[in-house]
Parts: C-alpha cells; sequence; structure tokens
C-alpha cells in the first residue's frame, strides 16, 4: 500500500473559480465536449432522465453584453434513466481559423437501461437509436483489436458491445458479471491497446478481440478504470480501494472509509507525467503521484464528488480540473504554476498554504527528534534496570527482552472437524533455544479476499497468551491470496512487544485436498472434458500441482505422476479428477464446470498454452443453460407485447382526448364527464401496465444476466481463439433459438455415447497398476 501522510502536513489547492448550477448531478455521469467544434461544455445528468449542457463561454460573454452569446444553458429530455455518457469525437479537428466542420463537432452518447442513443447537441438531432437489453452502465471509445476504426464500446449486463458510427453492431462478447468499468489500455507493450473490463465479480478482464488474454482479481466490485499512461492504469473499488497497475504488476493501492466515485489522468505538477485524481463520496478530491501513491495535493468540497473531467472551459489556453459535485457545485482547480496572471489574493493563499505546510513540517521533524533523543539517553540505564521475567523499568514503561535467536514460524495445514470434514488453518507458532515465558499477544493477518475487510485479528488476553496460534481461514474464491503477517510477541506483564512480520502465500486450489487414488467408495463423475496439451512433458503435472494446489500428499511429488484425485472443502462431496493420458490427452471428470474451467485456465497459463480446445460433457449445466434460452425467448416475447399494449394504449387515450376536447366545444357536460371517466379508467390500466412492465423488464435482465453469465462459464472451458468462437457462434444460435446445434457447439462437437463409452471403459478398471499398465504408459 502506499505511504500515507498525515492529513495536515498535505497540501490544499484552492480553486480558481466557482459556479452552481441549477440543477443536481447525478454520481459518475459528468462529462465535456465541444458540441460546436471549439467550445468546451459540461455535461452531466440530473434526475428524472434528463440531461444538461452548460456553456461557459455563453455564460462570460453574456455577462459581458455580448448580443449574440448562445445558450448557456440546454436541457434534454432522454425519456429514461440515464446509466453513462460519453461526449467523443471520431474525426479529426477542422483546420485554425476555420469553421468546424460537422464531422469534427463532439456527438454524445446516452446510455440507459434498455438503449443507447447517438445524440448532436449542435443541430438537436439524434444520430442513431439502438435497443440494448443488457443495458448500458459505462462507455469507452477507440480502437481495439482488428478493429481498424474506432467503437463505442459499452459494458452492461454481463456482456461487452461495440458498435460504430451508425450504431452497427461489430463486437460482443460476455464476462463474468455486470460490468461497470471500461476502458482501452495496452498492458503488454505489443502496439495493440486490450480491453479492459471490470465487473462486480471482483474481477479485471483484459480481452483481444473476443479473447481474454489475461485476468486480475480484485477484493471487491470494480467502480472505475482510468488508462493513465504506456501501460499502467488506474482502478477503483466499491470498498473505498483505490491504486494503479503497470501491466499486471500492482504497483500501489490504498483504501479509505469513503466510495471513490471518479477518477481521472491528470498532469497536476507539469513534469510531464499525469497523476491521479480521485474524487470521493463525501467530497475529498486526492491528487496521487501515479508510480508510488505519494499523496500530492488534498481538497474538500461541501458536497460528495460526483465527477471530474478536464479541459480549457474558460478557453483561455489553460487545462484545468473541473469537479462536479452531486449538489450542481463546479470549482475548477489549476495546476500550480499553470497560470501566470493571478490574483493577489490566489498568490497570498498559496503562500499562506506553502507556509503552513512548512511549519507542520518542522514540527514533525522537531517531534521526531526529541523521541530519538530520549531513546539515546534511556540506553545506559537499560542494564541496571533489568527486573524479573526479562522486563526492563523505563520511565514506569514496561519493556521485554527476548532471545536474540527467537523466531515466528508460519505453515498452513489441514484440522479435522467433529463432522468428519476438514478446514484449513494457518498455524503460528514460536521457535528458539531460550523462549522461556516469552508467549504470542496478538496475530493481525492482511489478505484480500481472505477476510472480511481484508484483515483479520486474534487478540490473547493476559490469561491465555501461548507459544502457538491457529487461524481457521476459509477462501471464497479458488485464487492465489499473499497473505501479510504480523506477530506480536512479549511476556504476560508486558507493556511494549516485539513485531515479527511474515509473508505466506496460499495457492489457488488451497480447498482441493488430495483423495486416494485406489479409493473406489467414491465413484468417478460422468460430467467432465478432455483436450490437448502438446507442449506437456515429465514433470509438468507435478511442478503445477506444486505451485497451485496444497501439497500434503508425498505421492503428488513424484515427477512421473499423471494422475490426481482432490475433493473440495468447501463443497461438500464434490471431487475432481485429472489424467494424463497417451498423446499428452488430459481428462478431467468432475461435476462443477467452474471448477474445470479454473483447472483449465490455471494449467494452460503454467504451461503458457496459448489456444487450447476442449471437448467437454456437463449434462446438467447444458439443460440449465437451455432452460435460461428458452425462458429468455418467452420473457422477451412477453415484454414486447406489453410495449405493443402500451402503444395501443397511447392511441386510445389520445383520441380520448381529441373527443372530451370536441365535447366541451359543443357545450356537452355528459359527453365530457363520460369522456374524462374513461381516461381515468385507461389511466389505471396504464399506471397497472407499467408496474407490469417494469416487473417483466427486471425479469428479463435477470434472465439475460444468468444466459451470458452461462456462457461465459463456458467460454472458460476454451483457450485463445477457440473462447471467442465458442462465445460468437453461441450468440447465433441463441439469436436463432436453435437449442440443439447451441449444445452441440459447447461440448466442442463431442459425441455424448463417446464419451460414455470411454467412462465405462474407465470404470471397468480396478486397480491402480492396470491403470498405470494400459492408461498411463509407464510400469
Amino acid at each position: 500500500m502506499a505511504g500515507e501522510l498525515p492529513v495536515s502536513n498535505v497540501p490544499s489547492a484552492v480553486p480558481i473559480w466557482s459556479l452552481k448550477l441549477r440543477h443536481s448531478i447525478r454520481t459518475g455521469l459528468v462529462t465535456i465536449g465541444k458540441y460546436d467544434g471549439r467550445r468546451p461544455s459540461l455535461t452531466c445528468a440530473t434526475e428524472g432522465g434528463k440531461v444538461f449542457v452548460h456553456d461557459m463561454t455563453a455564460r462570460q460573454n453574456r455577462m459581458s453584453g455580448i448580443a449574440d452569446s448562445g445558450q448557456e444553458y440546454r436541457l434534454l429530455d432522454m425519456q429514461a434513466r440515464v446509466t453513462s455518457l460519453l461526449a467523443t469525437n471520431m474525426s479529426s479537428p477542422a483546420a485554425p481559423g476555420s469553421e468546424p466542420a460537422a464531422s469534427a463537432r463532439d456527438c454524445l452518447f446516452v446510455g440507459s437501461d434498455a438503449f443507447m442513443k447517438a445524440y448532436n447537441v449542435h443541430d438537436n438531432s439524434e444520430l442513431f437509436y439502438k435497443e440494448h437489453l443488457h443495458g448500458v452502465n459505462c462507455m469507452t471509445i477507440g480502437v481495439a483489436g482488428d478493429h481498424a476504426e474506432p467503437l463505442v464500446y459499452s459494458g452492461g449486463n454481463c456482456s461487452v458491445t461495440g458498435v460504430d458510427m451508425d450504431g452497427n453492431d461489430q463486437y460482443w462478447t460476455v464476462t463474468g458479471d455486470n460490468v461497470q468499468a471500461i476502458a482501452l489500455v495496452d498492458y503488454n507493450l505489443d502496439g495493440v491497446s486490450e480491453l479492459l473490463v471490470g465487473s462486480d465479480d471482483y474481477d479485471i478482464r483484459f480481452f483481444k478481440g473476443e479473447d481474454m488474454v489475461a485476468e486480475i482479481s480484485e477484493a471487491d466490485a470494480i467502480l472505475d478504470i482510468c488508462p493513465l499512461q504506456q501501460h499502467s492504469f488506474a482502478f477503483s473499488l466499491d470498498n473505498g480501494s483505490v491504486g494503479v497497475y503497470e501491466g499486471l504488476r500492482r504497483m500501489w493501492r490504498i483504501k479509505s472509509r469513503n466510495v471513490p466515485t471518479s477518477l481521472l489522468a491528470y498532469d497536476y505538477n507539469l513534469d510531464g507525467e499525469v497523476e491521479v485524481v480521485s474524487g470521493w463520496s463525501k467530497g475529498k478530491i486526492d491528487v496521487r503521484h501515479h508510480r508510488t501513491g505519494d499523496l500530492l495535493m488534498r481538497t474538500m468540497l461541501p458536497a460528495g464528488i460526483a465527477g471530474i473531467v478536464q479541459g480549457d472551459y474558460t478557453m483561455e489556453g489553460t487545462n484545468s480540473l473541473l469537479c462536479c459535485c452531486v449538489d450542481g457545485s463546479v470549482k475548477c482547480f489549476n495546476a500550480p504554476g499553470s497560470n501566470p496572471l493571478k490574483t493577489t489574493a490566489q498568490m497570498n493563499n498559496e503562500q499562506e498554504f506553502e507556509v503552513q505546510t512548512l511549519r507542520q513540517a518542522r514540527k514533525a521533524l522537531l517531534d521526531q527528534l526529541s523521541a530519538e533523543n530520549d531513546n539515546i539517553k534511556a540506553m545506559p540505564n537499560l542494564k541496571t534496570n533489568m527486573g524479573a521475567h526479562g522486563i526492563i523499568q523505563m520511565d514506569g514503561t514496561k519493556m521485554m527482552t527476548i532471545h536474540v535467536d527467537t523466531k515466528v514460524e508460519c505453515s498452513i495445514g489441514l484440522q479435522e472437524r467433529p463432522d468428519g470434514e476438514s478446514h484449513l488453518r494457518l498455524e503460528v507458532d514460536l521457535v528458539g533455544s531460550k523462549l522461556g515465558n516469552t508467549l504470542i499477544k496478538s496475530v493481525v493477518l492482511f489478505a484480500e479476499g481472505l477476510f472480511e475487510n481484508e484483515s483479520h485479528q486474534i487478540y490473547l488476553p493476559r490469561e491465555v497468551m501461548s507459544k502457538s496460534v491457529h487461524v481457521p481461514m476459509t477462501p471464497s474464491k479458488d485464487i492465489s491470496m499473499d497473505i501479510q503477517i504480523r506477530v506480536m510477541v512479549g511476556t504476560m506483564f508486558s507493556e511494549q512487544f516485539h513485531m515479527f512480520e511474515l509473508r505466506k502465500v496460499l495457492p489457488m486450489f488451497s480447498f482441493l485436498v488430495p483423495q486416494s487414488v485406489e479409493d473406489d467408495e467414491v465413484p468417478l463423475t460422468a460430467s467432465g472434458m478432455m483436450f490437448q496439451m502438446p507442449m506437456l512433458v515429465p514433470g509438468d503435472l507435478s511442478r503445477w500441482l506444486g505451485e497451485d494446489f496444497f501439497m500434503t500428499a508425498e505421492y503428488w511429488k513424484d515427477p512421473h505422476i499423471k494422475h490426481i484425485r482432490v475433493r473440495s472443502l468447501r463443497h461438500r462431496g464434490r471431487t475432481l479428477t485429472l489424467e494424463v493420458h497417451h498423446q499428452a490427452m488430459v481428462y478431467v471428470f468432475t461435476e462443477d464446470i467452474e471448477l474445470a474451467g479454473d483447472v483449465l485456465q490455471s494449467f494452460s497459463q503454467f504451461l503458457h498454452a496459448k489456444d487450447v480446445n476442449t471437448q467437454s460433457y456437463f449434462p446438467t449445466y447444458e439443460e440449465y443453460i437451455v432452460a435460461l434460452a428458452k425462458k429468455v425467448n418467452e420473457q422477451d416475447k412477453a415484454f414486447s407485447r406489453l410495449r405493443a399494449e402500451l402503444a395501443d394504449h397511447s392511441n386510445l387515450i389520445r383520441g380520448l382526448v381529441v373527443r372530451a376536447e370536441d365535447s366541451r366545444i359543443n357545450r356537452d357536460m355528459t359527453g365530457v364527464r363520460h369522456t374524462y371517466k374513461s381516461l381515468y379508467e385507461f389511466n389505471l390500466d396504464l399506471v397497472h401496465g407499467h408496474v407490469i412492465r417494469m416487473t417483466t423488464h427486471d425479469q428479463l435482465t435477470e434472465l439475460q444476466r444468468q444466459l451470458n453469465h452461462a456462457l461465459q462459464v463456458y467460454g472458460r472451458l476454451k483457450l485463445g481463439k477457440y473462447k471467442g468462437e465458442v462465445i460468437t457462434e453461441a450468440k447465433k444460435c441463441l439469436d436463432g433459438n436453435n437449442h440443439s446445434r447451441l449444445v452441440s457447439i459447447l461440448r466442442g462437437y463431442l459425441d455424448p455415447d463417446d464419451w460414455q463409452a470411454k467412462l465405462a471403459q474407465r470404470k471397468a478398471l480396478r486397480t491402480t497398476r492396470e491403470f498405470h499398465t494400459k492408461y498411463m504408459g509407464y510400469n
């Protein structure tokens, strides 16, 4: 984690100007664009499906008395809840001094739960409207993969879509959960940007085309991803974390009690490298160094941050930070030294902040110097103040001395429970030749994804302090975890303790423990997959087991091992069997399709395999995905029917309104009362129909999410180009309601009869010796 300075020692900033807008601003829905090709306009979403556009130049012209100053405010009604905004341009700008062409103007992309709309703000016209049943949670634009032209990529309900400027679909793939963040970054410096997708399942996935080439697991749901420079990017999490990755290596991370609402790359100190600007839910704004995470500036605004953008908003030649709050207030900040024409008040404020910062730094150094002097003065008296139990009395404080060879060791083991099951536990032990009264006072563990709030502390009261502490562990996901351990060591009477720091790595499949190969009581599951690994050489399997599994069986260390059987500690009764046959053909038998995908991905990554095609047979999951596809089709038809009924009711209401007006003009009060009574009844039907439509839409969205997640699960049974092929072909089958072909594609065109025949032949072998001789190819 990045080091945190005391808040009082961190420089603040003074706004150059402030502005109060007429509307509140929804969090995360702020962008800036040049809709006429020249003047930047702040664009924000507000409540009620409205988007407002503010032109600062028009405001300045109006205040200066210029007649044709243009509109300062424009309000756009999207008639739906806005979920994403993007102002962008795909064309080259106009030449200086010329009138901007229509192609040089920015256009506004608006996303909602049901559609994406491209809007020409300058001409007040719609460029295209495209339905998105998966929703549009986030958007970005750029060139990625094999596409030569820039596409607008949008993340939705377990899916990512890319469209061109005409609204035509050019890209589609699925992810593991709802997509909340999307960006384009060349993370591996190969000259081609990859698509980074952050989702609610805590993962950041890297896509090259339709192929997922890398994956990072974080500690909570991903909120935002912001490209920085070269192959680095910033990220924010729902648990209050903000950090930076360089490629696949995390450079730093900090955590706050507040929720980050905005990320921006901005050159704050004008050194040619961007810094990370983060806005927070309580109004805090931080500027941090992108490599170290050092805090360069912090300021507080009166309301939560809705969004932060940059641009020359006043057209004075300065790229400024525009910080928008949820209450509609906007504060503008400039980089230090970027504006030579400062007012006297601004210069005085900045000088005051600098002097205050220097005074605080001086006080901190003096306090540290005083503490060091006190320690030096006390050192000659240590031996004379030695008391019982190895305790030193110094200034009324009890310190403790321990033997020089005292160490703390840490190991991971299995502990049997009374119900016959086992769970993992971390064992922390004191070791040394002369421990005496030395005991463990507390153990603090830090690990992302292992404990709630990423930390766990065990504090031992004086009467129960011991030389050994056991900590149970239950990882929720099969991912490798780095555990940082801090152990406080002292005696029962100590007031100050020695701190030991250790590090332990929990392997990816730590919750899979070995099971005997000869154990015939556990039946071989009928589900599984097979694939070929041509690069597999003797010893690879044992090395992979030693790296990604919890090693408790000695025979796994055999370099000639070609067969493993493990059971899950997380799901009772669930097993996995992996066998390597002739010609490097690998068989995996398990009922857990997600576990099979994780095993394939881990094994392939260990062997540096790029393209792996598999054939699989998971009949239960096949039935599940077909049932989901049928439900989605039925729900989609029901939703379309409800929308058609809404259109019919709208036409009837328009006719009744005209009839009521005719009756009023003809002074037919009886007809007026009768018509308005009918209108009232139709209105009640509309309200009831709206509730039904919303319920149907929510059900359809959830079914789509489950279906896309199921496709993602099957996608993890492939690697490289084969994954993209199966996702593309599966989407075509779903669009055409061809469920039989869908199942065949997901199986990899595996014949179930052939699989059952192989399984029956395998079950017929009883002894390990027969199995090794006939299937493994060695005696």
